[in-house]
């Protein structure tokens, strides 16, 4: 498994004009940016991309990999806050 982790600044001259539209959508094109940038690893390893912005909005493939992560400790150790 392979996984890159990036912050985006929500306020950055570059994202302010989506991001004050749409929360999200640093974290979003980001993904899809880190997606693309690993795409010739796919056949060799699982990528998920964890992005996430300044105001603590993921991208979905990253919360999605975070909770099911959490919910493997939750499972193997009855620690309830796993994801927190």
């Amino acid at each position: 498994m392979l996984w890159d982790f990036i912050c985006r600044d929500t306020y950055a001259q570059s994202h302010l004009n989506k991001t004050s539209q749409r929360a999200g959508h640093a974290a979003e094109l980001a993904q899809r940016q880190k997606i693309g940038h690993h795409s010739n690893r796919a056949d060799h390893f699982v990528f998920i991309p964890v992005t996430v912005e300044a105001l603590d909005v993921f991208g979905k493939s990253g919360i999605d990999f975070i909770k099911k992560v959490g919910s493997k400790i939750t499972e193997a150790t009855n620690e309830k806050r796993a994801t927190e």
